[in-house]
């Protein structure tokens, strides 16, 4: 038999393996600068379903940790099924693209009154009332962090909450999460509540998520949207 001339030992990891590579190259400032958001896609599930599951993998886990989300990742069949049912909730979920190749490097879940919730335990944890829109989740890739890239999404998720009339933001973030920072920069706000509901709330957080950050339970934020002048500056 005839050697091939070009062998290639290496052959290419699955996508959602190759998103999630433990040393990923840093993009260059001219590649962030072209970042653009859109509406969530067939063409993008697979992106942002390696997102999804990346950010769930890491350190967070079922019943208190014991059982990490890492053993058991999402399919792309389970994660389409629910989008493809409801293409309704597709425009509340953007993703973040690197002009140059397309590659998904973020993405925002967002879930408006009255829209079907791709998760059923989610909505368990929160209602949302009318005028809300609410942050089911964030996430961006290692390499594409401190690029301002969690931070564009969040105003296209805004631009898009204001066009449906909403008037306000509102999200639940785990204790001692780094992304408690950009929140609080962008405008959010810790809500208080009264000891009993922190106390349930800090245990249903402890049970489905574990301490992935050293801390146990969650933290609800809200931030209610500028009048449009102020949101023109900011």
């Amino acid at each position: 038999r005839t050697p091939n001339p070009n062998p290639n030992p290496n052959p290419p990891a699955p996508m959602a393996a190759a998103a999630v590579s433990p040393k990923p190259s840093a993009p260059s400032a001219e590649s962030m600068s072209t970042v653009r958001i859109e509406a969530l896609s067939e063409e993008t599930f697979a992106g942002a379903l390696a997102i999804q599951n990346e950010f769930l993998g890491r350190g967070k886990g079922c019943c208190f940790g014991c059982l990490p989300y890492s053993m058991c990742p999402m399919s792309l069949s389970d994660f389409s099924k629910p989008l493809k049912k409801h293409p309704e909730i597709l425009p509340l979920i953007g993703v973040a693209r690197r002009a140059g190749d397309g590659e998904v490097i973020g993405i925002i879940f967002t879930v408006h009154h009255g829209t079907p919730r791709t998760d059923p335990v989610a909505g368990f944890f929160h209602t949302v009332k009318p005028g809300e829109a609410y942050v089911d989740a964030l996430a961006v890739t290692a390499a594409a962090r401190g690029q301002g890239v969690g931070t564009k999404l969040l105003k296209w998720g805004e631009a898009v909450a204001r066009e449906a009339g909403a008037d306000r933001y509102t999200l639940a973030v785990a204790r001692k999460n780094p992304a408690m920072r950009l929140y609080e920069r962008y405008g959010f706000e810790f809500k208080q509540k009264g000891a009993c509901h922190q106390c349930f709330v800090d245990c249903c957080a402890c049970f489905w998520i574990g301490s992935p950050n050293g801390g146990c339970g969650a933290r609800d934020m809200v931030m209610p949207f500028a009048p449009e002048q102020e949101q023109m500056n900011k």
